[in-house]
C-alpha cells in the first residue's frame, strides 16, 4: 500500500499542463487589463468674503509699513548727504579762516596799510579760488550791456546821455552763479533816457 502511495505522490506534472494554466490566467488580447479606482480629489473650498477681505488687509498693512519706513529711510539719506556736503564746504573754508587770523596777527603787530592790503587781497583770493571750487562763479558785468534779468537786479535808474535806456551803467553789488544757476544776481544801476529841458514858456507857467 505504501509503494503504491509514493508512486502517486511522486508522479510529475507534464511541463505542456503548466504552460497552459499559465496562460490561462494572463488576459487575452484585446482584453482590458483591470484598473484601480481613480482617486477624485475634491476641490479646495474657497476663502469666505470675510477672510478674503482680512487677507488683503494685512497685505496692505504691511505694504504701508513698508512704505513709511522707504520714506524715513529716504529722508534719512538726503539729511545725511545735506551734512555731508556742508561739512565739505566748512572744511574747504577753514584754511581761508586760517589766512584770515594771520592777516589780523600780522595787521596788529605792523600798521603798513599795504602789507595789510597784500594780506587781505591773499584771502580774497584765496577765498574765491575755493568757492569756484564748488561751482560758484561771480557775474561779470559789463557796463552798456543790457539789462538781463536772469542775472541782474535793478536797484537804480540813472538818466545818461551816453547810453541807451535800460543799459546797465554800473555794478552796485556782484552777482554769483552756481553750476551755471543764478544764486544771487547783480545789483546794478540801470540807465533812462535824460529828461527834456524845460522851456521858458513852461518855467513861466509854473
Amino acid at each position: 500500500m505504501s509503494s503504491k502511495k509514493d508512486k502517486k505522490a511522486g508522479k510529475s506534472i507534464p511541463i505542456e499542463s503548466a504552460e497552459e494554466s499559465i496562460d490561462s490566467a494572463q488576459p487575452t488580447e484585446g482584453q482590458p487589463e483591470s484598473q484601480s479606482p481613480e482617486v477624485v480629489e475634491e476641490p479646495a473650498a474657497e476663502p469666505s468674503l470675510e477672510q478674503q477681505y482680512e487677507q488683503l488687509k494685512a497685505r496692505y498693512q504691511r505694504l504701508g509699513a513698508d512704505y513709511a519706513n522707504y520714506q524715513k529711510r529716504s529722508q534719512r539719506q538726503i539729511e545725511q548727504a545735506s551734512q555731508f556736503a556742508q561739512e565739505s564746504v566748512v572744511r574747504a573754508i577753514l584754511p581761508v579762516l586760517d589766512n584770515f587770523d594771520h592777516t589780523l596777527v600780522q595787521g596788529s603787530e605792523d600798521m603798513n596799510p599795504a602789507a595789510i592790503l597784500q594780506g587781505v587781497q591773499i584771502v580774497y583770493d584765496h577765498l574765491t579760488k575755493t568757492l569756484s571750487g564748488f561751482g560758484m562763479e561771480r557775474v561779470a558785468v559789463k557796463v552798456g550791456t543790457d539789462f538781463d534779468p536772469t542775472i541782474h537786479e535793478a536797484v537804480l535808474h540813472e538818466e545818461s546821455a551816453e547810453l541807451e535806456p535800460n543799459q546797465v551803467v554800473r555794478e552796485l553789488a556782484a552777482g554769483y552763479t552756481m553750476n551755471e544757476r543764478t544764486i544771487r544776481p547783480a545789483k546794478v544801476s540801470v540807465a533812462k533816457a535824460p529828461s527834456e529841458p524845460q522851456t521858458e514858456e513852461e518855467t513861466t507857467e509854473e
